[in-house]
């Protein structure tokens, strides 16, 4: 399935699927992913909690949206919806492969309905799973869960770790002999390989698989050691003849916020000033490619936005790039209408993507662009931590065979390179629904180019009759 449902000729307006959007970003042109993505169910209800009514109250937070930006983004987004509406007939989303509901919270643990659609708030039952919120419901969902210390212990003790590769080679499966668990790893095939992970934990030994995709980097790391980011730079570099420099840099900062303050996600920092160190601390502007684009998801906040743009001492001015587009996703309900008002004075139903292009001569400055070009990206929300991978969308803007990395990122991509202390997180085969069947069906499409009859491995027919089915569709 096509993550794009809809597209104006400008491309300046987009519908897309978040988890078929991820999913699509696993395979290649020649070996597509056809597992799916587990995804909360599409909220139905709007957000509508209360706003800030009296004057005091208003003036309070008063800036916690620039006014004229705001301004310029209700009437880009009303723009937007008025062309879906009268060009898309088809549906805000695919189909989704939903994650199990559990019984109703019990009514002294309801949420109000204002607050459900604020992030997650997580609650363990047990080791392989924890439950979270289903916005617009006083629902949950049963979400796969790897243990809490999971990341934590693969950072600080790898050595103690074990991993152990499960690649298709022909039509067959090759297993490597198992090997110390590195945090720095590279798949060189055309397919994903399956990386089996042995966790210790309380003398007991439980293996956990990620499925990373072809062409793709991972660097397991805290963002704040710019040291393992550099050092590997230049290892793959050696053994993979992996690029030193980027045509394209994603960043999705974990933005000061205390609502985001739990378990379950990044660290944040603890104010502005210590982001802006930490993100200077990467030094970008030696990464990135002449004529490259650096990405920087924000928030709302203009105190977040003049970190980024300050023309003297913002990021962008720091990595030598020129603000050069804006994407502004527009979170919708099922039926396409926002998730709240986009006139509340408290929350947006939208978050921003600033793009920035360095000169196409390395030795130049980078000088402001009379037309910033903003597009509308419009995407029905999944789980809090997940946004549109916009790998199909940044193709539009950069050469064929670019080269990529997302930063702070929780997934691979196929041919990018990701780092974060949780960079293989959904890649976790929990988390996907398929996955068995197609590598079955890579091994048929192997066996087909290798003159093998019709695809279907005769193993495939004895043992899983659904594994054969996906070697016919295949």
């Amino acid at each position: 399935m096509d993550s794009i449902l809809y597209q104006n000729a400008e491309r300046t307006v987009t519908v897309i699927d978040i988890p078929t959007s991820i999913a699509e970003a696993q395979g290649t042109k020649d070996h597509p992913h056809r597992a799916e993505l587990l995804s909360l169910p599409p909220p139905k209800v709007p957000y509508r909690g209360p706003g800030a009514k009296s004057e005091k109250a208003k003036r309070r937070v008063a800036n916690l949206f620039d006014e004229k930006i705001d301004a310029a983004y209700r009437a880009l987004v009303t723009e937007a919806l008025e062309d879906i509406n009268s060009k898309h007939t088809g549906n805000w989303f695919l189909p989704r492969k939903e994650l199990p509901p559990v019984e109703p919270l019990q009514k002294s643990k309801k949420r109000k309905a204002w607050q459900l659609y604020l992030p997650e708030s997580s609650t363990e039952v047990g080791e392989t799973n924890e439950t979270v919120s289903i916005p617009g419901t006083t629902d949950v969902a049963l979400v796969p869960k790897l243990p809490q210390d999971f990341f934590p212990s693969l950072l600080k003790n790898a050595g103690k770790f074990v991993q152990r590769e499960k690649r298709i080679v022909s039509d067959e499966d090759l297993e490597e002999p198992e090997c110390p668990f590195d945090t720095l790893y590279h798949n060189p095939d055309d397919r994903l390989v399956t990386l089996s992970i042995t966790h210790q934990r309380n003398s007991l030994q439980k293996t956990y698989s990620f499925n990373i995709p072809p062409g793709s980097t991972f660097l397991l790391s805290d963002c704040k050691h710019t040291t393992d980011f550099r050092n590997s730079i230049r290892c793959m570099s050696q053994e993979h003849d992996t690029p030193k420099r980027f045509d394209f840099i994603l960043l999705d900062p974990p933005w000061p916020n205390s609502s985001a303050k739990n378990k379950n996600t990044y660290n944040t920092t603890r104010d502005l000033s210590e982001m802006s160190r930490l993100l200077l601390k990467m030094e970008l502007d030696a990464y990135i490619n002449p004529n490259g684009i650096i990405g920087v998801w924000i928030t709302n906040r203009p105190s977040v936005r003049d970190l980024v743009l300050d023309p003297e001492n913002g990021l962008f001015a720091s990595w030598n790039i020129t603000l050069c587009e804006e994407w502004v996703w527009l979170k919708t309900l099922h039926n396409g209408e926002p998730v709240l008002s986009l006139d509340h004075n408290l929350r947006k139903p939208y978050e921003v993507l600033l793009l920035g292009r360095r000169p196409e001569n390395q030795y130049e400055w980078a000088t402001p662009l009379n037309h910033v070009k903003r597009r509308v990206i419009a995407a029905v929300p999944d789980l809090h931590s997940r946004k549109p991978c916009v790998k199909r969308l940044v193709g539009d803007l950069l050469e064929e065979g670019y080269s990529a990395m997302e930063i702070f990122g929780r997934y691979c991509v196929a041919g990018w390179w990701t780092w974060g202390n949780e960079a293989i997180k959904y890649n976790w085969e929990e988390f996907w629904v398929g996955q068995e069947a197609e590598k079955q069906a890579g091994s048929c499409r192997e066996a087909e180019r290798n003159g093998g009859e019709a695809g279907v491995d005769e193993r495939a027919t004895i043992d899983e009759e659904p594994v054969a089915r996906a070697c016919d569709e295949a």
